[in-house]
């Protein structure tokens, strides 16, 4: 049964030690952090399938101190690492094993000075006498659980069943129903089109927590009884609440354990980026920002854009200032990216972030037209965050009942962030309409009800992909009474904010001015609406702005000027044609 070690990194350990006591000074040694998984499927940890120990281990700098923070006793591989029963063992200071150790391949450890983190980043089997070493400096060999304690595994999204295959569907009668929507008998022609044999309807469940969600003002009391509920989602809204309201860094440290429990693998594909953050769901963003290191740097300053529509979070400032210290993109083509980066920071007013904009500050800058510009941007974040932070009287917090979360916070377990991302279509108000989704279209029309009848038709349209009703989606949107109206606004910049907010409050009626504005206010803004638009559900209307605006200089609606496809940014074009495949 061979077991293995593995270094947990600065990110995961430090919101958990500062829960515990800090994670800057020893005061964590002796404390039990309840770590239960290992997110990695590095092919050395295989051996752990037959059996064995996982040893978590976290490197303190500027020392090199090495401790030993948590082990996995017989864990259990699932898709995206290694879980266990929390470990209750000591973070523990083991310093003095770094040269005793010598692992599988019987090298040891050769780090120079300062780089003993760096020398750990690939897990390593252990021998028996290692194993002995780690077992004796915590004290002994701790009892191993039994597998049917391990975690519950985070309940994954249910897969949609496979639609029933429909009849032939003629485009004649429904190209009539739409027609007829606006003639003396719309039923008539409606029912029709509906007597030929289609698709059964698809049916969809929305997920739903049965753990109690905070309610009433932010308070400890709210995080813990999300908390105790195992609800990690409600458990993380309740902190930020909290922490919104008092501004406190240590809530801000309650609001990372969270996340580091609760938060899926990393997202690091930009379309599915882009659609997890168009959402705009706390419970999102963890694994988004620990995606940013690994995505395109192209698609960097679009990244900036969304997170800066994220509501206030201490875990975005963090995050922030962070790669400040070691800039992930140094490119002046890509500067935009700081620029709403470190403006989101200065609107958080994070205090947590001032000593790592120092440490960059202190650094000696390369000689360049970035460095000059970056270190300018930083030293004006500091001033923003000193002067909104002046004056404001610390929050008086419980402290015994902040460190009492600690334990609960442990036991939470991963949530699905597109499980629970929120929908951003409005839900209809029309009356609920039985049978199909063709006959609930042909239904709304005959009522009038422009809108439902769309959303049916969708429906039918995602499970079937009938070029026919799509055809018909198109025709029936003519009918919204948005078809011809233009967003307000007097210069680019108003017609901007118009299309967000019109695409936050209810897309499906808007759709005819977001597809007709998509190109206003030049390309930096016209990629933010791609993006917004790849965020909605599937939709046959948006799949064919690509071609629209690739093969023809004005709009096909009111002769209105398109922008041509040369004007848009490169890889713009990725976010708006998933849909149509």
């Amino acid at each position: 049964m061979p077991s293995a070690l593995a270094i947990v990194s600065k990110a995961v350990f430090e919101p958990l030690a500062r829960l515990h006591g800090g994670a800057a000074s020893g005061a964590v040694l002796g404390a039990k952090l309840g770590i239960d998984r290992y997110t990695s499927t590095h092919k050395s940890l295989a051996g752990l399938a037959d059996g064995g120990a996982l040893f978590l281990v976290t490197v303190r700098s500027p020392d090199d101190k090495l401790w030993l923070v948590g082990v996995l006793d017989d864990p259990e591989l699932r898709d995206d690492g290694w879980y266990a029963r929390a470990s209750t063992l000591p973070v523990t200071d083991i310093t003095s094993l770094v040269s005793k150790l010598r692992f599988s391949t019987g090298k040891g450890i050769t780090a120079a000075a300062g780089a003993l983190a760096m020398s750990l980043q690939t897990p390593r089997v252990l021998t028996d006498e290692d194993v002995a070493l780690l077992r004796a400096a915590i004290g002994g060999k701790a009892p191993k659980p039994a597998k049917s304690a391990t975690p519950a595994k985070a309940a994954q999204p249910a897969k949609p069943a496979a639609s029933s295959k429909s009849a032939a569907t003629k485009p004649a009668k429904l190209a009539a129903a739409t027609r007829s929507a606006t003639s003396t008998k719309p039923a008539t022609a409606m029912k029709a089109a509906a007597s030929t044999k289609s698709a059964a309807s698809t049916k969809s469940a929305a997920s739903t927590s049965s753990a109690p969600r905070p309610a009433g003002a932010p308070s400890l009391d709210a995080v813990r009884a999300a908390v105790d509920a195992g609800d990690g989602q409600a458990a993380l809204e309740a902190a930020l609440a909290l922490w919104r309201e008092t501004r406190a860094p240590a809530i801000a440290d309650v609001v990372d354990a969270i996340s580091v429990r609760v938060s899926a693998p990393a997202i690091v594909d930009d379309e599915v980026w882009s659609k997890l953050a168009s959402g705009r769901s706390a419970i999102a963003l963890g694994p988004l920002l620990a995606g940013i290191p690994s995505l395109p740097v192209s698609f960097l300053p679009s990244a900036a854009e969304l997170l800066a529509t994220f509501s206030d979070d201490p875990r975005l400032a963090m995050a922030i200032a962070g790669w400040a210290i070691d800039p992930i993109t140094t490119s002046s083509s890509t500067y935009p990216f700081w620029t709403r980066s470190l403006d989101a920071v200065a609107r958080i007013a994070d205090v947590r972030v001032l000593p790592h904009l120092g440490k960059r500050l202190r650094m000696k800058p390369e000689n360049s037209q970035f460095w000059e510009r970056f270190y300018t941007s930083l030293k004006k974040t500091v001033n923003r965050i000193e002067t909104a932070r002046a004056g404001k009287p610390d929050a008086k917090l419980d402290a015994k009942q902040l460190a009492k979360l600690a334990k609960p916070i442990a036991s939470l377990g991963v949530v699905d962030a597109f499980a629970a991302a929120p929908k951003r279509v409005t839900t209809s108000t029309a009356p609920a309409v039985d049978g199909p989704p063709l006959a609930q279209a042909l239904a709304h029309l005959g009522g009038g009800r422009v809108q439902a009848a769309i959303d049916a038709l969708l429906v039918f349209w995602r499970a079937q992909r009938v070029p026919a009703v799509a055809d018909l989606i198109d025709r029936a949107t003519r009918l919204l009474p948005t078809w011809d109206v233009p967003l307000a606004g007097r210069n680019d910049k108003e017609v901007h904010e118009a299309w967000l907010a019109a695409c936050a409050s209810d897309p499906m009626a808007a759709m005819p001015q977001l597809l007709d504005s998509i190109n206003s206010g030049g390309p930096a803004r016209a990629e933010r609406h791609l993006i917004e638009l790849a965020g909605l559900p599937d939709d046959p209307r948006i799949a064919v702005i690509r071609p629209r605006m690739t093969c023809c200089a004005r709009s096909p609606r009111r002769g209105m000027t398109m922008g041509r496809a040369s004007s848009m940014p490169t890889g713009s074009w990725s976010a708006s044609t998933r849909a149509a495949s």
